[in-house]
């Protein structure tokens, strides 16, 4: 049933401009929130913990080692020729176009072809 109240534009512009997040947490998230949240609003606690520098830097870092992690994991490297440190292959740039076409010349392909 559709709701007959009548509300002004602004409210309308507001509500564009303005999301609603909903989370479910336990009574004991809640009252450590609310703990840390003091007399600000919930959007104050949030917009101040997304803005501070702290966040920033320990979100920069996790990304950071995410990314290493899954470079040393899944990448391809090849020793350098002068110091031995690994020198990792992107996607797109020049060494990974040289082993794209080496693997592509040798004939490499899936085992499964094989049968």
């Amino acid at each position: 049933m559709a709701s007959d109240k009548h509300y002004p534009p602004a409210y309308y512009r507001f509500r564009e401009k303005h999301k609603t997040i909903t989370v479910y947490v336990d009574n004991e998230l809640k009252e450590k929130i609310d703990k840390m949240k003091g007399q600000k609003s919930y959007a104050q606690l949030i917009k101040e913990i997304l803005t501070s520098p702290s966040y920033e830097k320990a979100f920069s870092d996790g990304y950071s080692k995410g990314y290493s992690d899954t470079k040393e994991k899944y990448g391809i490297s090849v020793p350098c020729t002068i110091c031995g440190k690994p020198i990792f292959a992107t996607k797109g740039d020049e060494m990974y176009l040289h082993v794209v076409n080496f693997l592509k010349k040798e004939g490499w392909h899936h085992q499964h072809h094989d049968v």
